[in-house]
C-alpha cells in the first residue's frame, strides 16, 4: 500500500489561516487532520493558499516559513502511525494461514472434542453446520474454526467421498512442558491409530513420539530440551 503525506493551505474568509493534512493511500485521498490557526495575514493566506508539500522536507519548509513550527508534531506523527486516520475498512488485511483438516468419514466433530480432550488450551471459535436440504448430512461440520493452543485449524466434512485421506507427511508438531502432559497426550491421540515413533530418547529429542490418531491425522509430539544449545527436529 502507498502512502504519502499532503499538506494544504487554503485561504479563511476569516482572514485566519486554515491547516489542512491529507493522506494519500491507494491513489484515494483521506483528510486526516484540519487546523486554524491565527495570526496569518490575508496576504500570507492568498500567497500560500496553493502551496502543497508531499515529502516530510517539503513540509516541514512550508512550516518554517509560516512560523507555525508546531504544526510539525501533528505531521510527524501522521508519518509515524502510517495514516492510521483513513478509514479502517481501506486497509488490506493481513494475510492469515491455517491448517485445514477435511473428514471423508462426517466425524470432524468427533476430532475436535478428542483434541479439546487432550490440549485443554482448545477455544471453537466458529462452526456451522450442514442443516436441513444441504449437500452434506444434517448436523455434520460444514465449517469449524478451532484454536489448537494458538495454531488455528479448520475442520470440515466433506460430503464428497474422495479417494485420498490423510497422511503421516503433514504433522501438527506440539511442544509439552513436562513428560507427563506429553505421555497423556501421546496415550490419547494414539489409541484406535497407529505409532510410528514410540516415545523415547531419539537425540534430536530427550522424549519424542510420533503417532496418527483413530482418524488418521498425524502428531509428532516433543519434550523439548532445556539446554538452549539443544536443537529440536521433526521425525525423518
Amino acid at each position: 500500500m502507498s502512502q504519502r503525506i499532503t499538506v494544504q493551505f487554503p485561504t479563511d474568509r476569516d482572514n485566519g489561516f486554515y491547516f489542512r493534512v491529507f493522506c494519500w493511500a491507494d491513489d484515494r485521498l483521506y483528510p486526516a487532520i484540519d487546523m486554524k490557526g491565527l495570526g496569518v495575514s490575508g496576504a500570507r493566506n492568498r500567497a500560500y493558499r496553493r502551496s502543497q508539500a508531499t515529502t516530510p522536507g517539503e513540509v516541514l519548509g512550508l512550516l518554517k516559513k509560516t512560523r507555525m513550527r508546531f504544526l510539525l508534531v501533528f505531521v510527524i506523527l501522521l508519518v509515524s502511525v502510517g495514516c492510521r486516520s483513513m478509514p479502517a475498512t481501506e486497509q488490506a488485511p493481513p494475510a492469515t494461514v491455517s491448517t485445514f483438516l477435511m473428514f471423508q468419514e462426517g466425524n470432524a466433530q468427533d476430532a475436535i472434542s478428542l483434541y479439546a480432550s487432550v490440549l485443554p488450551g482448545v477455544r471453537v471459535e466458529r462452526i456451522e453446520r450442514y442443516g436441513p436440504g444441504e449437500p452434506g448430512p444434517e448436523g455434520t461440520v460444514k465449517l469449524a474454526r478451532v484454536d489448537l493452543n494458538g495454531h488455528r485449524v479448520m475442520f470440515s466434512d466433506s460430503y464428497v467421498k474422495h479417494a485420498f485421506t490423510f497422511t503421516p507427511s503433514v504433522s501438527l508438531f506440539v511442544d509439552f512442558a513436562s513428560a507427563g502432559e506429553l505421555d497423556a497426550a501421546f496415550a490419547k491421540l494414539s489409541e484406535g491409530g497407529a505409532v510410528m515413533m514410540p516415545l523415547d530418547n531419539y537425540g534430536f529429542s530427550r522424549r519424542f513420539g510420533w503417532c496418527s490418531d483413530r482418524f488418521g491425522v498425524s502428531w509428532q509430539l516433543n519434550l523439548p530440551e532445556t539446554s538452549s544449545t539443544a536443537t529440536t527436529r521433526p521425525a525423518r
